[in-house]
């Protein structure tokens, strides 16, 4: 990102800023207020139509330890979907795939949603280490601060963004679970470092992830909390918020309809890049070629991708 402070959120904020500097937009709203208001709303919103508009929406994935007799577990709040509940080994490796069945079977769904949480029915007889694969929404509070600090090298204490950054901290449980916490360091001796958080514990302020920084412990580290994104995904969230606030502004129609163009464009170069992010070969014809699955000519595939000659 292109802020002088490496930060996602700095550099939107200033981007909105941008659009009303001859209307005197910033003097009217504070950055809290745009922050809270404009920016953060819009990001649940844009996050969820480029997550529908593409066949590769983001994945993330939350861990759970299913203990037999307790049917009621509590998820993190940022779930927009479920795609698959799996089971694992001792490893960790996938051994079943524990698909839902009709909310009126005569046995019971075998799980199912309920507010922020998931329940079994019937309730579970075993211990399971389990993994629920979820695509995320944007429901909960982002932010920037330079009060971070930086526990050890998978443990980083949040600061305090309304006293020295930008947004709130969310108190739910596990609100950032999924998120991207990103230090910024912004030098050769401590870079940008972006993590994906495993768990939050809101009565500590302090986040955990599973790949250790390799930056320097200590206090005063700048950070922040973002979605996971490219820039076309932030700059389409900016002109929503423009929009927004436009509108209250009064802002004129040509500027009015420029932002809705720009804001159009983004967000369709947004899902864009969404569209095959976990396909990382390009496409191909559909022709009776050796690597088409269930080719009968001189090749014959044992697997995709195998082959042998026939």
């Amino acid at each position: 990102m292109f802020h002088s402070t490496g930060s996602h959120l700095m550099w939107m904020l200033e981007e909105f800023q941008l659009w009303f500097e001859e209307q005197g937009g910033d003097s009217k709203f504070s950055n809290s207020l745009v922050m809270d208001h404009c920016i953060t709303p819009k990001f649940g919103e844009v996050f969820t139509r480029v997550q529908m508009q593409t066949d590769m929406p983001v994945l993330l994935r939350t861990s759970l330890a299913l203990v037999a007799g307790t049917n009621r577990y509590m998820l993190p709040p940022n779930i927009h979907e479920v795609w698959q509940l799996v089971l694992l080994d001792d490893n960790g490796d996938i051994i079943a795939d524990a698909r839902p069945r009709n909310y009126m079977h005569s046995a019971g769904p075998g799980w199912r949603l309920e507010g922020r949480e998931i329940v079994f029915e019937p309730s579970l007889t075993r211990n399971h280490s389990a993994t629920l694969i979820y695509s995320p929404g944007a429901d909960l509070n982002l932010h920037y601060s330079t009060s971070g600090q930086i526990i050890d090298s998978t443990t980083v204490q949040l600061g305090d963004p309304v006293a020295d950054g930008l947004g709130r901290i969310d108190f739910r449980p596990n609100a950032y679970a999924g998120m991207t916490l990103r230090v910024l360091g912004m030098s050769t001796s401590a870079p940008v470092e972006e993590r994906i958080i495993q768990t939050y514990d809101y009565s500590t302020g302090r986040v955990t992830f599973a790949d250790a920084l390799v930056g320097a412990t200590g206090s005063d580290k700048i950070y922040e909390i973002v979605m996971p994104g490219t820039v076309a995904f932030y700059e389409s969230i900016v002109l929503a918020a423009a929009i927004k606030y436009g509108a209250m502004r009064g802002v004129s129609g040509k500027n009015y309809q420029l932002m809705v163009a720009e804001y159009q464009s983004a967000i369709k170069s947004a899902s864009d890049q969404l569209a095959n992010v976990n396909v990382r070969i390009s496409t191909h014809q559909a022709k009776n070629t050796w690597d088409s699955e269930g080719y009968e000519g001189n090749v014959v595939l044992a697997y995709p991708l195998e082959r042998e000659s026939g």
